[in-house]
């Protein structure tokens, strides 16, 4: 007798390296920087706002997604120092408000 276990996970694809993602020009962007310290910064064209915790960086990412014209792309920025793992968490909370052009 064989078992298996099978897992789905999320996946989120980011554009190729042949520049497919600057195909939105004159599109509204938000880019979310990631410090050192782990602390998220969402830069818009009117705002930028500090986010120290994660639900502060969904509810400014909510936010941009309510106004008209929604975004149309993130674009994530870490430092050297910033963990993989707080990187992980912007695209996943780009792709959880539907931003669907994420790079």
């Amino acid at each position: 007798m064989v078992t298996a276990a099978f897992t789905t996970q999320a996946s989120i694809e980011f554009p190729s390296a042949e520049g497919e993602f600057g195909n939105n020009v004159g599109s509204e962007v938000v880019t979310v920087d990631i410090g050192d310290d782990g602390a998220f910064c969402v830069l818009t064209s009117e705002h930028e706002y500090v986010c120290p915790s994660v639900q502060e960086l969904y509810v400014r990412l909510r936010g941009e997604m309510a106004k008209t014209p929604k975004p149309a792309r993130l674009v994530v920025r870490a430092s050297g120092g910033a963990t993989h793992e707080r990187v992980v968490i912007v695209l996943d909370a780009g792709a959880e408000v539907g931003l669907e052009d994420i790079g």
